[in-house]
């Protein structure tokens, strides 16, 4: 997931802007010619990312001041710092 936001950062609109993602993800180019079916995944998480921090999360943010938001399988995830809204409020 890092590494397909890493990509995407080096668009001149990337969907999702990770600053953190590269140093995360590392060079995974060699893995991908390995395993090509896994590089299919790339739009899906792109989208997905960009639905959830785009809609979803900024609502719940505006209307829910002060709330606890839990990020389940945040592993190499950068949501909590990226996401300004998050910032806002008491989350």
């Amino acid at each position: 997931m890092a590494y397909y936001r890493a990509i995407d950062c080096q668009k001149r609109q990337p969907k999702v802007n990770d600053r953190f993602a590269e140093q995360l993800a590392g060079d995974l180019t060699s893995y991908l010619r390995r395993h090509p079916f896994v590089k299919a995944y790339s739009r899906y998480t792109l989208i997905r990312s960009h639905f959830i921090e785009q809609t979803q999360l900024i609502e719940w943010c505006e209307q829910n001041p002060q709330s606890q938001i839990v990020l389940l399988g945040a592993g190499l995830d950068t949501r909590a710092l990226r996401c300004s809204c998050l910032a806002q409020g008491d989350h």
